[in-house]
């Protein structure tokens, strides 16, 4: 909103120098990354996967090609994003082989944006997650999901689905 680029350059590099680890595993191919354009999207997606890889957890990212985001906005796309990977990550540690897969990808006009993480459970109740205030991580929780409800709530083309095996 400012158009202070230096600003957000510099908040970018904070975000990415905080890593001192080799971030060329094979298991995080962060060339995928490359392949989309979206400056806040890559920049939202680099910060988070920094995240999760520097707790220790495995990363696999395909992207199939690069992606256009027709139908939601972008800052309501990235909060989804974010609240499904802080989710993933918060999830997946508390697994005994903590692991997120990522894949983005088009198929038959339709796109989809899959986060999949292990768990510690071997299969989680996901009837009521969405709502208000209910979580599986314990009490005073439950509202990042419901957030993403209601964003989606804005877009009837939009749905989101969850599955726990």
């Amino acid at each position: 909103e400012l158009k202070d680029i230096s600003s957000i350059q510099n908040v970018y590099e904070t975000v990415l120098s905080k890593t001192g680890k080799d971030f060329s595993d094979r298991k995080y191919d962060i060339a995928n990354l490359s392949k989309i354009e979206n400056t806040a999207l890559k920049s939202v997606l680099s910060a988070k996967l920094l995240e999760a890889y520097n707790k220790g957890v495995e990363i696999a990212i395909e992207v199939d090609n690069e992606q256009e985001l027709y139908t939601v906005e972008l800052l309501d796309f990235i909060t989804i994003i974010s609240i499904l990977l802080d989710n993933a990550i918060e999830a997946t540690l508390l697994s005994r082989d903590p692991q997120i897969n990522i894949a983005i990808f088009t198929h038959n006009d339709n796109f989809y944006f899959i986060v999949e993480n292990k768990t510690s459970e071997e299969s989680v109740d996901t009837n009521n997650i969405f709502k208000n205030g209910i979580s599986t991580k314990g009490e005073n929780r439950g509202i990042g999901l419901y957030k993403v409800t209601q964003i989606l709530d804005k877009y009837p083309s939009v749905s989101i689905r969850t599955k726990s095996s």
